[in-house]
């Protein structure tokens, strides 16, 4: 079976595009044949997998960069003529009008039709176009990367055709560090939005009785990052780390994300060992069900009050959900798919 998989770029730079990495990495192990279209390969990829550069388009505006890498996409299918292939299934992580199935990755666009005059934007009329083609196109099995996103899709779209839920994975269970570089660890590149003005506050309520520490890995490194934690000695700022085991950077990992479509730190922190405490917008608090959660709208001296009773906590086993698990999954879609 030959399975096309549509992401924008290719590599593990960033969650979607792991995703995608992962995904089609366990898929070849399963012995399928893969071919990836994207704008540009961002690492090399196994060489049993096709990768198709379809060249990168500026970024911004994104709604008419989706437009044009979509136009790329099909001709590039009408060049190779997949569709006509009766046992090859196209995969689109985009915005796409090829595709047999997609998997949508984060929040859906179509609340914004609810503002008032939002059809007075050229910007929100493609988007919500792209994503409605997306979505309910005759014949297209949808798959939300969480139940989450799969309920928010049913109100929006209840002519959706969902396949399973296409959880995000981990590689493996991760090694426990004895001796981690903080108390506490936050990941994430959009800081503001994965909360960490909240873990910061927290973490000063509980510093007033004991001197925790904190790493922050990943996060943009910008103004904002530098006034929210420049000058706080206490807490240990790392850019990027390519291989990540949270394990290493804290003992109990905390995220108080808001409009978390999933939270893959999430899983790779209960992977490693450590204990999670997390926001209820959080997608894998529906899947993964041993992290601690806590109300978004929760005072500080909530979250610091758990925070403090899992930082005295042990470290916990828990059988992780495998790239390999989501391959199997995904095979068994393909074959009731194939045309």
């Amino acid at each position: 079976m030959h399975a096309v998989h549509i992401v924008k770029r290719f590599g593990p730079v960033g969650g979607m595009e792991r995703y995608v990495w992962e995904l089609v990495h366990a898929l070849v192990e399963q012995g399928l044949q893969i071919t990836v279209v994207c704008e540009r390969a961002h690492q090399q990829a196994d060489s049993r997998i096709t990768v198709i550069e379809v060249g990168e388009t500026p970024p911004k505006p994104r709604w008419l960069s989706m437009l044009r890498f979509s136009s790329r996409v099909s001709r590039i299918e009408r060049q190779y003529g997949w569709r006509a292939a009766s046992d090859t299934i196209i995969h689109s992580h985009e915005r796409t009008a090829v595709h047999d199935v997609t998997t949508f990755h984060g929040p859906p666009m179509a609340p914004i039709k609810r503002r008032k005059l939002w059809w007075l934007s050229p910007r929100l009329i493609t988007w919500l176009w792209l994503e409605k083609r997306e979505l309910t196109r005759p014949g297209v099995t949808v798959l939300a990367n969480s139940l989450q996103i799969q309920n928010q899709l049913q109100v929006e779209y209840p002519s959706i055709q969902f396949g399973p839920i296409a959880w995000p994975a981990v590689s493996g269970s991760l090694p426990t560090c004895e001796t981690p570089k903080s108390d506490l660890v936050f990941i994430g590149h959009e800081y503001y939005r994965k909360g960490l003005d909240r873990v910061v506050a927290a973490a000063e309520i509980i510093r007033q009785s004991r001197p925790i520490t904190l790493s922050v890995v990943g996060a943009k490194q910008d103004a904002g990052l530098q006034k929210l934690i420049g000058g706080k000695k206490w807490i240990l700022n790392q850019p990027w780390v390519e291989s990540l085991n949270p394990s290493e950077w804290g003992r109990v990992l905390v995220h108080p994300a808001g409009d978390e479509p999933y939270g893959m730190a999430v899983a790779e922190a209960i992977a490693s060992g450590i204990p999670c405490i997390i926001s209820d917008q959080c997608g894998v608090k529906d899947h993964l069900n041993v992290a601690a959660v806590v109300g978004l709208d929760c005072s500080s001296d909530q979250w610091a009050l758990t925070i403090e009773r899992h930082l005295e906590g042990e470290t916990s086993s828990f059988k992780p959900f495998l790239w390999s698990d989501l391959a199997d999954q995904t095979t068994m879609l393909y074959q009731e798919t194939v045309r």
